[in-house]
């Protein structure tokens, strides 16, 4: 897997089943390359991975010569069907030109669909745990 974004390239082997699992990707675009001997190489390129995201990327390989190689073109997943969980990335400009209220980072959370802040005084967001 390379990543468009960073420039850095990450490696992994599939099982016997051709089951795969690459962990701890920074968000970002990525281009997944598949690749085994007497097989065709399969690319897909463009994937956008955010915080806290779970992609499954299936690629069938077909069999072909070592020089012959297929580039997919992909979007982003528009239903997240692998995990249960929500995740929002929140944009550096957002952080910069956002007025928060004593620049307290919480505030940002609010940013979120499906996102409670707790309120404090003047129903202002606050920080429970600093709050004495």
């Amino acid at each position: 897997m390379f990543s468009e974004t960073r420039g850095v390239e990450m490696t992994g082997e599939s099982n016997e089943q051709g089951y795969y699992n690459l962990v701890q990707l920074m968000p970002g675009t990525y281009t997944l390359g598949v690749q085994k001997e007497g097989f065709a190489t399969q690319r897909q390129t463009g994937m956008t991975l955010e915080v806290n995201q779970v992609a499954r990327i299936d690629l069938v390989l077909r069999v072909g010569g070592i020089a012959e190689s297929i580039g997919v073109e992909s979007r982003a997943v528009l239903l997240e069907t692998e995990s249960t969980t929500l995740g929002q990335v929140v944009q550096s400009k957002q952080i910069l030109e956002l007025p928060l209220l004593g620049r307290n980072p919480y505030a940002l959370a609010g940013l979120a669909p499906g996102v409670r802040i707790s309120a404090g005084m003047n129903d202002l967001p606050v920080d429970q745990i600093s709050t004495a």
